[in-house]
């Protein structure tokens, strides 16, 4: 019995010795990084320049792993399952860790499932309309649209997309009654508004700037906190009316909970180092993106305020995923 327990205690030990050294020394092998959405679209693009960088930076080849479906909970499930040992990682986004459980029966939690890396990026969205509708600002808009009830619609790039939460949240907070037009992706809906066949939708600046500057469409308002310096003269939603009016979104890396203190400090870094580098800086940014790294304990925190948020939005606007 003496001689068991002397045996289990050395077993024991000696896990714990190798867990140990299976930490100090990752990464031994290549990383999967998930991407919650389909091949060449925009987050793809981003996720595919960070792994670039990523494998420079930690040591290991970063390969990406395309999951879309069900707006990026596909990608999140497999995550969330995986072992928690780093060499699983995902591109995580607001839509996929604070929105999706508004909408979807999730097999995963978004706060206990999860070790959070860093957050890459923040983002804003710009609301644009076609240029022949009779109004220029966001307080025209809601006078037209209090006038004329049910005659706006909105399009958005699907149902529970930001784009879609952020007409919704002006739409209860302004009091109006439009209509929601859903489309398989931005592109297809910022060619509505252009063609005339909607009235406004939310996208992100790097997509809507070009047809801003032509003149196909016209930007109204900012949903960020302060203005963008690509389009300084657009006032931000707050600002033209809506007090406290703030739709920021982010992307960033996490991984499956349990992933060992010294190996998430070790991937926080790597991804902060290949962040850092100019050429990458230059790129996120030149997608509309600002940069903006912080702590795995500040990221959860983060999702944790934006659930609520988000989860309130949903609730509020009685939006169901069609």
């Amino acid at each position: 019995m003496l001689l068991r327990i002397i045996a289990l205690f050395f077993c024991a030990i000696s896990l714990s010795l190798s867990k140990v050294s299976t930490a100090q020394d990752f990464p031994t092998k290549p990383i999967r990084l998930l991407v919650p959405f389909a091949a060449g679209g925009p987050i793809d693009l981003l996720s595919r320049t960070i792994a670039n960088k990523l494998t420079d930076t930690i040591g290991q080849s970063v390969i990406v792993e395309n999951r879309p479906g069900a707006g990026g909970s596909i990608a999140a499930d497999a995550t969330a399952r995986s072992a928690p040992d780093g060499y699983t990682i995902m591109l995580v986004t607001v839509g996929t860790q604070a929105i999706n459980p508004a909408l979807y029966k999730l097999k995963y939690d978004s706060l206990q499932d999860f070790s959070y890396i860093t957050t890459i990026g923040t983002y804003s969205l710009v609301l644009v309309a076609n240029p022949k509708l009779p109004f220029k600002t966001i307080p025209e808009l809601i006078a037209y649209a209090r006038a004329n009830p049910g005659k706006l619609n909105y399009g958005s790039s699907g149902h529970g997309s930001t784009a879609h939460l952020a007409a919704e949240l002006l739409k209860s907070t302004a009091g109006i009654d439009v209509q929601h037009v859903a489309y398989k992706g931005s592109a297809a809906a910022l060619s509505e508004v252009m063609a005339g066949n909607i009235n406004y939708v939310f996208d992100i600046i790097s997509t809507a700037l070009p047809q801003i500057q032509s003149g196909a469409v016209r930007a109204l308002g900012w949903t960020g906190v302060t203005r963008s310096s690509l389009i300084p003269n657009v006032p931000t939603i707050a600002e033209a009316g809506l007090p406290g009016f703030d739709i920021t979104g982010w992307v960033g890396i996490a991984g499956p909970s349990g992933i060992p203190a010294n190996v998430l400090q070790r991937l926080h870094a790597s991804v902060s180092a290949a962040i850092k580098d100019a050429d990458l800086r230059g790129r996120i940014m030149g997608q509309g993106y600002a940069i903006d790294l912080i702590e795995p304990a500040a990221f959860y925190a983060l999702v944790k305020t934006d659930l609520a948020k988000w989860g309130k939005v949903v609730r509020d606007g009685n939006i169901k995923v069609e």
